[in-house]
């Protein structure tokens, strides 16, 4: 999946090459004229256009040099509603880290883990009956809280809510998946990081 800034370079780049493309064409058109004149007017347009498209193109990358962090921790039995999940939340400014993506080969998991939860911005913790039997998530919970991370309860079940997150409001799955998602979206816009949260909007014919 793809992360903020990994997809910023990628716009950008196809941005450039396609303003490049179309100011090459024009040249090209306008060489037959051989006339100082209109290269000089289309010398200074191009310089504009450039200079426009880089600037919004560096903005947007440093946009997603800053986006928050968001880990996800969970039970690897809820990896279906896991991924469902991640889909949506990434449709906001917020790099996703998702512990199938972020560990390689060799890597020591308990460390590798405990960095992610350290680093992160923002906790979201999926909470159910698969998730309340597994110790390694209980501890990931515990690190967050003693971290004072922004811990974001997803509730996909009738489970218990662990006691140490007990008095936080959650997102509730259980009725609607949209609305749960929107629940999420509310938080996230709502941040304590002074940034803004904008949903992409959904393209006609997706689900």
């Amino acid at each position: 999946m793809k992360k903020p800034l990994s997809s910023e370079i990628y716009k950008a780049l196809t941005l450039c090459i396609g303003v490049a493309a179309s100011l090459l064409s024009v040249s090209v058109f306008l060489f037959q004229f051989k006339s100082p004149e209109y290269t000089k007017i289309f010398s200074g347009i191009s310089g504009g256009v450039i200079g426009g498209v880089f600037s919004y193109s560096i903005l947007r990358i440093w946009s997603a040099l800053r986006a928050p962090k968001l880990f996800i921790s969970y039970s690897n039995v809820d990896i279906d509603f896991v991924e469902k999940l991640i889909k949506e939340i990434e449709q906001y400014r917020v790099n996703v880290l998702f512990d199938k993506h972020e560990l390689n080969v060799g890597d020591n998991i308990h460390q590798k883990l405990n960095e992610l939860v350290e680093n992160c911005d923002y906790f979201l913790v999926v909470i159910s009956e698969n998730s309340n039997s597994s110790q390694w998530l209980q501890k990931e919970i515990e690190l967050a809280v003693n971290n004072n991370k922004k811990v974001l309860p997803v509730i996909v079940d009738d489970a218990t809510i662990p006691d140490i997150i007990r008095g936080l409001v959650y997102a509730d799955f259980r009725g609607s998946f949209d609305k749960g998602v929107e629940q999420i979206g509310k938080s996230l816009k709502n941040k304590r990081h002074n940034k803004t949260f904008q949903r992409k909007p959904k393209q006609p014919g997706s689900r």
